[in-house]
């Protein structure tokens, strides 16, 4: 009887050694998936890419007040005058929400929203100015022979799908800005997400643009490996610069102020999107600290332009520090 009982245990115990094994290799199967051949700088790069790509959805529903319904909207010419009410307890529920860094969804949003779109309808983003100072002072780099594509005439507002093609075109892909934009991007209705594809149309002078999870998702679409890599400190974008990354940035067309909630609509999901004015994308190739100069390549003029590194740091913090890095 005792016999019996103990061969039992015994192979309880082997069965439930044989489960421990297997979930553990599992486990290491998963973990090894991550590609290790990029030195990144924190490992939640891994862990923000993975989450935009799995949980982009609507903006978070929010009132905040148009100032500048009159203005120019679009990334290059769009005229728009749509604008929406604010209450500053709905704003201040926004600037408290968890940021994009801890990719946690809120429990309060009625809708699956991700912490990156609760920060596209803050009002205003603070550039780190200590941050800035205490940036190496001796650091510097230049990507050599990247070339530059004018994203006109044919791609009037597709900057960030240029800027993708560009990056690939430096790695050795073949294909042209317009045959990515017609087969690749996710496009929708000027009423659609800018988190989850083009609002409009690349081709079209009266369309907005995209935001970084878009460019992740028409990369990979692609066959590229590409992370979003928005919210990263300043001194790890240039980084990976020096490391011979040239990164796609949102920044401004011609490093002007952002307007914030220039213009606004309401999606499909009844959810307001609030658009930042004056919103370009780009390419970091090269820096200077000690100069105070960014250096990026520009597909609206088709050339690489020389900006205070300051002030484009200042507009990328204003554009909600969006990056992506193609490898």
């Amino acid at each position: 009887m005792h016999k019996k009982l103990f061969l039992r245990k015994a192979k309880i115990s082997f069965c439930l050694a044989l489960s421990l094994l297997f979930f553990s290799s599992n486990l290491l199967a998963c973990t090894s998936d991550k590609d290790e051949s990029l030195d990144h700088s924190t490992q939640t790069v891994y862990e923000d890419a993975t989450y935009f790509r799995k949980n982009v959805v609507s903006l978070k529903a929010a009132n905040v007040e148009s100032t500048s319904s009159d203005e120019d909207n679009n990334e290059e010419t769009i005229e728009e005058t749509t604008s929406s009410n604010s209450n500053s307890q709905t704003q201040a529920e926004i600037i408290t929400s968890t940021i994009a860094s801890e990719a946690s969804t809120s429990s309060s949003s009625s809708s699956s929203t991700n912490s990156l779109a609760y920060r596209a309808s803050i009002s205003s983003f603070t550039f780190d100015e200590e941050a800035y100072n205490n940036l190496d002072q001796t650091a510097s780099a230049y990507i050599e022979n990247f070339s530059v594509i004018n994203q006109n005439p044919e791609l009037p507002t597709g900057c960030e799908v240029t800027s993708l093609t560009m990056v690939l075109n430096y790695y050795g892909y073949e294909i042209t800005n317009t045959e990515l934009a017609s087969n690749y991007l996710n496009t929708g209705s000027l009423g659609s997400n800018p988190y989850v594809n083009f609002v409009g149309s690349p081709f079209s002078s009266s369309s907005y643009g995209c935001y970084s999870p878009v460019i992740v998702d028409c990369a990979t679409s692609f066959g590229a490996n590409a992370i979003n890599i928005s919210y990263c400190s300043y001194s790890e974008l240039l980084n990976y610069v020096s490391q011979g990354y040239p990164v796609i940035v949102w920044g401004t067309m011609g490093m002007t102020a952002t307007r914030y909630g220039s213009s606004s609509w309401t999606d499909s999901e009844g959810n307001t999107v609030i658009w930042r004015g004056n919103e370009h994308c780009l390419v970091l190739v090269g820096y200077d600290v000690s100069a105070d100069i960014a250096y990026l390549a520009d597909p609206l003029t088709g050339a690489i332009e020389s900006y205070s590194l300051k002030t484009f740091l200042q507009r990328w913090v204003e554009q909600d520090s969006q990056a992506v890095l193609v490898y």
